[in-house]
């Protein structure tokens, strides 16, 4: 029998007694080689986008960055997910290594969960999740993201009856089989199963409004499960490097963002 994937030794290539170990400025040079991965790890400006940018910084020894194009400092957060950040950049990197090695997801406060979860999983590629108050509002979802010509796999719910009119579909009816002449959608319901166990060991219940971002969560585990631990961690700093500030992600000293 084959040896589980997070059982080797290779899928781990970070731990967090590597990030306790690392100085402040190791985690932040991780950050920005990450972050300008495009410049070779050299920062530019995010606001006017200048190459020629030197540093500066600040008297405290954190690291800033001065433009000469358009004379604005900016540091390795600046723009970002991060921006304005209270704690140590360490801090952050723990975070995301703990998420990363929890392989159904972190246990977080929820309420109830009251809407639809619809997931497409393209055979060997990646998946795609999205809410819906019923099925039969994803029909554009899932028109805007399949192809034409696509051979669609799907259970036997009326709702995706239209789509006979748009793809090659093949139908299975999960209270008969599995698997019936070919048609199968075992791939989407390994998802759905990740995150039915990740809601009822971790979360316990998942809040409706929130219940997407669980489903993304394990949308991209599932995608990434064959990588290293050290790989989904540095996937995850380059996705959050690229997302603006988020009210949801603010603490109250950046209510005038």
């Amino acid at each position: 029998m084959a040896q589980h994937w997070l059982l080797n030794a290779n899928a781990v290539s970070i731990s967090l007694a590597d990030v306790c170990t690392m100085s402040e400025k190791e985690v932040e040079k991780r950050f920005t080689a990450i972050r300008w991965a495009d410049n070779d790890g050299h920062p530019y400006c995010p606001h006017c986008g200048s190459l020629d940018a030197y540093t500066s910084s600040r008297p405290n020894g954190s690291t800033r960055y001065r433009c000469k194009g358009c004379r604005k400092d900016f540091s390795v957060t600046s723009g970002t997910i991060f921006a304005w950040h209270k704690l140590p950049l360490r801090i952050y990197l723990l975070a995301i290594v703990i998420v990363c090695n929890e392989v159904k997801g972190k246990s977080m406060l929820a309420l109830r969960r009251d809407m639809v979860v619809v997931a497409l999983r393209e055979k060997g590629g990646r998946s795609l999740s999205r809410v819906f108050k019923t099925e039969a509002d994803a029909i554009p979802f899932v028109r805007s993201h399949v192809a034409t010509g696509s051979i669609v796999h799907a259970d036997e719910s009326p709702a995706w009856n239209v789509l006979h009119a748009y793809y090659q579909m093949k139908r299975i009816n999960h209270q008969t089989a599995y698997s019936v002449a070919g048609a199968c959608t075992n791939d989407v319901e390994s998802l759905f199963s990740r995150f039915r166990r990740g809601e009822y060991g971790h979360h316990h219940r998942v809040a409706g409004p929130y219940v997407v971002r669980f489903m993304q969560e394990a949308s991209w585990k599932e995608d990434h499960r064959r990588d290293t631990n050290g790989e989904q961690v540095d996937r995850v700093i380059e996705l959050a490097m690229r997302a603006r500030p988020s009210v949801d992600f603010c603490g109250y000293w950046q209510r005038s963002m």
